[in-house]
């Protein structure tokens, strides 16, 4: 029966995650053991009751039992925790059963050793483990611990019967858990298992379903008007429930401990034996798995943002420095051994720090703000209410008190804490001093990395090809150089020394897949040359007060679109040799169909198919790849499409250039560039020159003349000039 249902539950959940937006999941399958094993488990929804079983019973085949709320076994929803295994807390003779199991490895069990839900999440006080229930402080249960104990307690006493032919004891054993020999003999010990469950982000509002609910019934208790407006929120948004299996503790270990041998001194009879361990062990084995419990919760960004309001030691604080300090405490966090870090955490994070919105902190602002916790006027962060008051009914405090209980989540960890209090509190300099250098390295171990992974002995160029390289000047004005497709850094080196010996302070980015080899195209995408752009403009944002974008080739259209998306943060922009347009203008819809062939030649085991690699004559074979793929140039046709589509919303002043015959990118690029860009300061210059690359063939000085001139125009007056 239990098989089935688990199917039947296994085909409800597929097409639950389908029509919900509830994302399950499951980490650390590789730390399951193969042994008996208690699952322990932190409680925070009604979900967690079934959804555990679930889980291990899709992912790791087993089927195991759960101890449950006795007011859950109620009608249809009771009949069917049953099926599944599930037991109520009410049950007679539960924890014989329990045992039994656990003895003989017929079932697994899930415990939930908070006993309650604690919506508060607030579970450390003064550097213990208490719960926060309301205004009360609650020491943590020890009932799984003690199962735990009991079990190998019971089984130590029956082997040791059965090697000393005690017949009535084993019967007697056996009479009260249901043990049987073939079970209990070949059996090893009973392990521990820690499970963390995270639920991201968290949004409790009104929903479908509890406004369903409430319009069916208009006398709703007041805590089930909570969970359907907080649970009813994760199913419907798109919410992720991450599990994760710690590695497994040996019960055995508490028994072997010193004070526990104690228990074999001749004056103790065999119950006294057992309390003392019960009493000795259950504390210690309890705070193990607990700790191990909420410090493996995977930190998100939620977590830094309510975190860092909390430890603030401001009322206010600029929206620019208190983004800088959830990064920087993110990428500290990234980088501690063993840290468990949300995918929030990760590539998106950099829009906090390179002038754009990000929309996971959008958020959780909003989330925030209509919680009166904090405002935001003038790009300022306005602090209204540090500590809320604790709410007297702990059911309420998921609603009303959420970003306290976010913040709550990951203050067992205090690795994490202590590096949310360093950073929010920084002093503004000092943190950009430090995001600059961080970043600069970043970027720098990025080249190291994939140049070492991708570099060939045969077509690779020297590193000092593709390194990126910051050269530092005397003014607050930095600029953001960026090379072109098939190229590196060392492109635009010679206009970046022209500038620098002008006083401005320069960054030439490298976009991933470059400066290695042809290979690397295959494994990035346009995306991934956004995410170099903005790492290197992060540099430049954390040393500079204002910034000026210039990019060659494909690095133009990156400049107008990081142009398009960070507004009137970018103080000025030049784009030279923009291919807007390609003079091969099928290639873009060419390239699709050509994939298509090659596929279903591929499929059919035809041998005309097209080839994948393409030849590059390049103008600078010191510098570019000599070949590159066809997958690669779809990646630019969808950057140029990408950045076609933004033209209109740049609005930084803007210099145009662009060879009178260029044979790669058409020069209607320039024109259409300069027609449909929103900038009210605008200037097109056409350079006679029957090659593509102006920024390193013959008369490239004058070009870069030009660049200089539009730079120390009226228009750019009101930025500070060589110190």
């Amino acid at each position: 029966m239990a098989s089935r249902v688990f199917r039947a539950t296994a085909a409800m959940m597929s097409v639950l995650q389908k029509v919900l937006r509830l994302q399950l999941h499951v980490e650390g399958l590789e730390n399951l053991s193969d042994r008996p094993t208690l699952f322990v488990v932190n409680h925070f929804t009604r979900m967690e009751t079934f959804i555990i079983p679930y889980a291990l019973h899709k992912h790791a085949g087993r089927e195991l039992r759960a101890l449950a709320d006795a007011n859950l076994f109620r009608g249809i929803f009771g009949a069917y925790l049953n099926k599944m295994g599930a037991r109520s807390t009410r049950e007679p003779l539960r924890n014989r059963m329990i045992i039994g199991d656990l003895v003989t490895g017929r079932h697994d069990w899930v415990i939930f050793p908070e006993g309650v839900m604690v919506k508060s999440k607030k579970v450390v006080h003064k550097g213990k483990l208490r719960f926060r229930l309301g205004d009360q402080m609650h020491r943590p249960h020890t009932g799984a611990a003690v199962l735990a104990l009991k079990a190998e307690l019971v089984r130590e006493q029956y082997l040791t019967a059965w090697r000393d032919d005690d017949a009535r004891t084993m019967e007697r054993l056996e009479e009260k858990y249901g043990l049987s020999r073939e079970r209990c003999l070949h059996h090893p010990g009973l392990v521990v298992t820690p499970v963390n469950i995270t639920f991201y982000p968290l949004r409790p509002d009104d929903n479908a379903i509890s406004k369903l609910a409430a319009g069916l019934r208009k006398d709703m208790p007041e805590r089930l008007v909570e969970e359907l407006k907080t649970e009813g929120s994760m199913l419907l948004k798109k919410t992720d429930m991450t599990l994760y299996f710690s590695p497994p503790i040996e019960v055995r270990d508490y028994l072997d401990r010193p004070v526990s041998r104690l228990r074999k001194l001749p004056l103790l009879n065999a119950v006294q034996r057992e309390n003392w361990v019960l009493q000795t062990q259950r504390w210690p084995l309890t705070r193990r798995f607990m700790r191990e419990i909420y410090t493996t919760t995977a930190v998100n960004l939620d977590h830094l943002f309510c975190l860092g309001l909390k430890l603030l030691k401001t009322p206010s604080v600029a929206v620019e420095d208190f983004h800088r300090s959830l990064y920087l405490a993110a990428l500290s966090i990234r980088q501690h051994d063993g840290r468990r870090v949300h995918e929030s955490l990760h590539n998106d994070l950099l829009k906090l720090i390179v002038d754009e919105e990000h929309e996971a902190l959008e958020s959780i602002f909003r989330m925030a703000a209509d919680r009166g916790v904090v405002a935001r006027t003038d790009g300022t962060y306005q602090l209204l209410h540090r500590y809320q008051p604790i709410l007297p009914n702990h059911e309420q405090e998921r609603l009303h008190g959420t970003t306290r209980v976010i913040a709550n989540e990951v203050e067992p960890m205090e690795f994490v804490v202590d590096t949310v209090r360093k950073y929010v509190n920084m002093p503004v300099e000092k943190a950009r001093d430090e995001l600059a250098e961080r970043m600069a390295l970043m970027d720098l171990e990025h080249f190291e990395l994939d140049y070492e992974r991708y570099g060939d002995a045969e077509e690779s160029k020297h590193p000092s090809i593709g390194r990126p390289f910051l050269l530092k000047g005397g003014t607050e004005v930095g600029i953001l150089l960026c090379h072109g497709y098939l190229a590196a850094p060392e492109e635009m080196r010679p206009l970046g020394d022209f500038l620098h010996q002008a006083g401005y302070t320069v960054y030439g980015a490298r976009l991933q897949g470059f400066g290695t080899s042809p290979e690397q195209l295959l494994d990035v995408t346009w995306d991934d040359w956004m995410i170099s752009f903005n790492r290197a403009y992060a540099v430049l944002r954390n040393r500079c007060s204002k910034i000026i974008l210039g990019g060659f080739s494909a690095g133009a259209l990156l400049v107008l679109l990081n142009a398009a998306r960070k507004k009137d943060a970018v103080s000025g922009i030049f784009c030279i040799d923009t291919p807007l347009i390609l003079m091969e203008r099928r290639v873009c819809s060419l390239i699709p169909a050509a994939q298509s062939w090659n596929r279903f030649a591929e499929k059919l085991h035809l041998p005309m198919g097209i080839r994948e690699e393409i030849i590059n004559e390049s103008e600078t074979p010191d510098i570019n790849y000599p070949r590159h793929y066809m997958q690669s140039v779809q990646q630019l046709c969808r950057l140029i499409a990408e950045c076609r589509n933004h033209l209109k919303e740049v609005e930084a002043p803007c210099l145009v250039i662009h060879g009178s015959d260029d044979p790669v990118a058409d020069p209607e690029s320039a024109q259409v560039v300069f027609d449909t860009i929103g900038s009210e300061v605008k200037q097109q210059i056409t350079v006679e020159a029957d090659f593509h690359n102006l920024v390193q063939r013959e008369g490239r000085e004058n070009v870069f003349r030009e660049v200089l001139r539009f730079l120390q125009s009226d228009v750019f007056q009101s930025l500070e000039k060589v110190a």
